[in-house]
C-alpha cells in the first residue's frame, strides 16, 4: 500500500478569542469552505430556494413542448442512464408525468450491450409504438445523429441534460444544459446532476413552484447528486439537506424497504451512508443485470413486490461485489508474479472478459492501492473495453486523447474515463500512455490526504462534534472534516469483528482517546505499547446503551514525525533505476545498502508478524536508523534476487536460509554501484 502524502489545507487568516475553541475551530472549518459572512452563512445552512428553472435556456421551450404533448394525449418516452443519476432522473421524471396522466414509458439502456446515450434502434421502436415525444435524461447532448433519426420518423426529442454539449447542439425541440456554452449566469445550474435538471424541470412545469417539486422529489434527486459525486454546494447543498429529511421520514414504498435491507436506521440516515450504501446497491443493476430493476423498486407501491424488488437489487450488489473482489485479486496475483507491472510511471493491466460493468471500481481501489492511475481492459473476441482511475494533475481524459488513433472511443474527465479499441492495439496503448506520463510528469503527482485542522486537544469533545455536525451533508466539496494529532503514545489495541478492524487507545498530555481503525486488521497493525504515532481522524458521536459517546476513526496512522518525502523520493529514485532511466550517482550511493544494513533489513524482517511484512512497515521500523526506504527497495529486490524472498499480493515472505550468499555478487547491486561510481 503506497502511503499517502499529509497535506494541510490552507488555513484561514483570522483570530478568536482563546475562551471557547469549539467555536472557533467551528469557525475555521466554515472559512475553509468559503463562508465568512452571515449571507453565505444563511446559504450554507439552506435558508434559501433553489434557482429559478426558467434560468436555463430553452426551459420554456421543453414545458411547451411537454404540456402540448399533455393536452393532445400524445404517447412519450423517458429514456435515461444506467447509473444511480440516470436511473433517479427517469423516476422522477415518469411518476411526474405518470400523475399528470401523461402516456408515459420508460427506457434505460443495457451497459453491456447498448452503452450510454440513445441509440437508433430505441429511436426506430418508439416511432413504431407510436411516441410522438422522447425526454431523454442524463443524456443526449451528444445524439445528433439519433435526434435527426427521430425527427425524420415524426419524434421530437426534448433533451435534458448535464454534460459537457459539443460546438453545436442537437437539432432537439429543447436543449435544456447549463453548459451550454449561450448559458449565462448558471453556475450554480452547472453543479447540478442530471435528477437535479429532472427536478428543476417538474418546478417548471408547475409554473416555476421549485417548493413543491422539493417536497415530492428531493430525495430521489439527493440520492443522484451524491452517486454522481457533485459538489455539494448552492442548489445541490439545499438538494440533498431536503432529500435527507425524507428519507429519515419514508416509510413506505421500495426505497424504504431497500434501506432496511441495506442496515440504514433511517431516522438517522446521512449523505455518507447514501453513498456507501444506497448508491452502490442501485448501480449494482445497471452493472450487472438491468437498470430497470432498480427504477422499478423507485417507483413500485405494492409492498409485497417492492420487498421482491428489494431483494434482487441486493442479491446483484452482492454479486458486483463478488466479481469486484475477483477482478482486483487477479490483477493483484498478476503483480506479486510480475512486479515489473508497477514499475511504470501509470498501470496498465489487461484480462480477459474481466466483468466491464466492474473494472471501473477495481480501477479505483487498485489505485488507491499501488499510488498510481490505473487503466485495466478487459478483452473479448479480439476487441477491448476499458476503464481508468487517476488523481491529482494526471488527466485521464487528456492521456486518452494522447492516444486517441489508438482508440475507436473514448471519453471522461481528468480522474476517471473509459476506452474501447482492438486488443491489438493495447500493448501500444500502453506505452503511450506512459510516453505521456513521462513527457508531462516526470515526477509524478502524489497521493495525497488533505487535513483540515490539527485538532486543539481542549476542543475535542462531543461540544465541538455537535458543531461539526452543523456542517452535514458532508460530500464532494464539503468533505467530512479530518483533524491531526501528532506525537500520541499508543496504549493498547482491541480486534473488533474477530480481527477485521483494530481498536486502539492513544495518549498525550494525560488524556486518551479511543479510536477505531476500519482500513486495517487487527493483525497488520504495526504498532505496540509505547510507540508514538501521528495520526489522522474524523469525529462523530454514537449512543451506545443510552448514552452519547465521542466516536474516532482513524484514516490514517504512522511512526510520529514520519519522513514522507524521503519515502516518496525513495520510491520515486527505485522505480526510475527498474525502468533504466538516469538516476544520479549522488542518489545510488544513498542507495547503496552495506552489510550491517542488510543483516538489520532482514532481521527486522523476520521479526515481523507474517501480515506486516511490507516495505512500508520495514520503513516505519527502520527510519530511526536511517536506513532509507530506497535501500529498503533496493534490499529487497536483492533478497529477492538470491532466493531469500519471495512476493506475492499479501506482502513479502522470507525463504529457508540458502547458505552464505554475497549480496554484492547480484546483479541489481552491481548496476547500482557503477552508477554510484560515475561520473554525472
Amino acid at each position: 500500500m503506497v502511503l499517502k502524502r499529509w497535506q494541510q489545507k490552507p488555513l484561514p487568516e483570522l483570530s478568536f478569542p482563546a475562551a471557547d475553541p469549539s467555536a472557533n475551530l467551528l469557525s475555521l472549518l466554515l472559512a475553509q469552505r468559503g463562508v465568512n459572512t452571515p449571507e453565505e452563512k444563511a446559504d450554507f445552512s439552506g435558508a434559501h430556494t433553489l434557482s429559478d428553472p426558467f434560468s436555463l435556456l430553452d426551459m420554456d421551450r421543453a414545458v411547451r413542448r411537454v404540456a402540448l404533448a399533455a393536452e393532445a394525449g400524445e404517447k412519450l418516452l423517458i429514456f435515461g442512464d444506467y447509473d444511480a443519476d440516470g436511473i433517479c432522473a427517469t423516476a422522477i421524471l415518469w411518476h411526474y408525468l405518470h400523475n399528470l396522466g401523461v402516456q408515459t414509458a420508460f427506457y434505460l439502456p443495457s451497459r453491456e450491450n447498448e452503452g450510454y446515450g440513445l441509440n437508433e434502434q430505441v429511436v426506430r421502436s418508439a416511432a413504431k409504438k407510436g411516441i410522438t415525444l422522447i425526454i431523454t435524461v442524463d443524456n443526449g447532448i451528444s445524439c445528433h445523429s439519433e435526434v435527426e433519426l427521430a425527427k425524420s420518423l415524426g419524434v421530437d426529442v426534448v433533451i435534458l441534460d448535464h454534460h459537457q454539449p459539443g460546438e453545436v447542439l442537437p437539432d432537439a425541440a429543447a436543449v435544456v444544459d447549463a453548459h451550454r456554452t449561450d448559458q449565462q449566469d448558471a453556475e450554480s445550474l452547472r453543479m447540478l446532476c442530471g435528477a437535479g435538471i429532472a427536478l428543476l424541470f417538474v418546478a417548471a412545469m408547475e409554473g416555476g413552484d421549485t417548493e413543491t417539486a422539493l417536497e415530492q422529489y428531493a430525495h430521489l434527486a439527493a440520492i443522484a447528486t451524491i452517486g454522481d459525486i457533485m459538489l455539494l454546494q448552492k442548489d445541490n447543498r439545499l438538494i440533498v439537506q431536503r432529500g435527507l429529511e425524507i428519507l429519515r421520514y419514508t416509510d413506505d414504498g421500495g426505497l424504504a424497504i431497500l434501506m432496511d435491507l441495506a442496515g440504514i436506521d433511517r431516522r438517522l440516515i446521512t449523505a455518507e451512508q447514501v453513498a456507501f450504501s444506497l448508491v452502490p446497491r442501485i448501480n449494482a443493476t445497471g452493472r450487472m443485470g438491468s437498470a430497470t430493476d432498480a427504477l422499478r423498486l423507485l417507483l413500485e407501491e405494492d409492498r409485497e413486490e417492492a420487498v421482491r424488488l428489494a431483494e434482487a437489487v441486493c442479491r446483484q450488489n452482492d454479486d458486483r461485489r463478488k466479481t469486484e473482489a475477483e477482478i482486483t485479486a487477479e490483477i493483484e496475483e498478476m503483480v506479486a508474479r510480475q512486479p515489473e507491472l508497477l514499475q511504470g510511471r501509470i498501470a496498465f493491466f489487461a484480462g480477459e472478459n474481466w466483468h466491464k460493468g466492474v473494472i471501473g471500481i477495481s480501477a479505483a481501489r487498485l489505485m488507491q492501492k499501488y499510488g498510481k492511475p490505473v487503466f485495466i481492459a478487459s478483452t473479448e473476441e479480439g476487441f477491448a473495453t476499458g476503464s481508468a482511475r487517476s488523481f491529482g494533475d494526471f488527466s485521464v481524459f487528456e492521456s486518452l486523447s494522447f492516444a486517441a488513433d489508438l482508440l475507436d472511443k473514448f471519453g471522461g474527465h481528468r480522474s476517471a474515463g473509459g476506452f474501447s479499441c482492438k486488443s491489438s492495439n493495447l500493448l501500444e496503448l500502453k506505452e503511450r500512455l506512459e510516453f505521456f506520463a513521462k513527457e508531462h510528469f516526470p515526477l509524478m503527482p502524489l497521493p495525497c490526504q488533505e487535513i483540515d485542522l490539527a485538532m486543539p486537544e481542549a476542543a475535542l469533545n462531543l461540544e465541538t462534534v455537535h458543531l461539526i455536525e452543523t456542517l452535514e451533508p458532508f460530500g464532494n466539496g464539503n468533505e467530512s472534516p479530518i483533524f491531526l494529532l501528532e506525537n500520541m503514545t499508543v496504549r493498547r489495541t482491541f480486534p473488533v469483528k474477530e480481527g477485521k478492524y483494530v481498536r486502539f487507545e492513544a495518549a498525550r498530555g494525560g488524556r486518551v482517546y479511543s479510536f477505531i481503525c476500519f482500513f486495517m486488521t487487527a493483525a497488520a497493525f504495526p504498532f505496540a505499547s509505547g510507540d508514538r504515532v501521528d495520526l489522522l481522524f474524523s469525529a462523530s458521536s454514537n449512543l451506545y446503551q443510552g448514552e452519547e459517546r465521542l466516536s474516532l476513526r482513524c484514516v490514517d496512522i504512522r511512526p510520529a514525525g514520519f519522513p514522507y518525502f524521503a519515502y516518496h523520493l525513495g520510491l520515486s529514485i527505485y522505480e526510475k533505476f527498474l525502468r533504466r532511466e538516469p538516476i544520479s550517482s549522488a542518489d545510488a550511493k544513498k542507495c547503496l545498502p552495506v552489510q550491517e544494513e542488510m543483516r538489520e533489513i532482514w532481521k527486522t524482517l523476520i521479526s515481523l508478524p507474517e501480515e506486516q511484512r511490507t516495505e512500508e512497515i520495514l520503513f516505519f521500523k527502520l527510519f530511526p536508523l536511517r536506513i532509507g526506504y530506497a535501500k529498503i527497495r533496493f534490499a529487497m529486490g536483492i533478497m529477492e534476487e538470491l532466493g531469500l524472498v519471495s512476493r506475492s499480493e499479501n506482502g513479502l515472505h522470507p525463504t529457508e536460509s540458502v547458505g552464505k550468499t554475497d549480496f554484492r555478487n547480484t546483479e541489481i547491486y552491481e548496476r547500482l554501484a557503477r552508477i554510484a561510481d560515475s561520473e554525472d
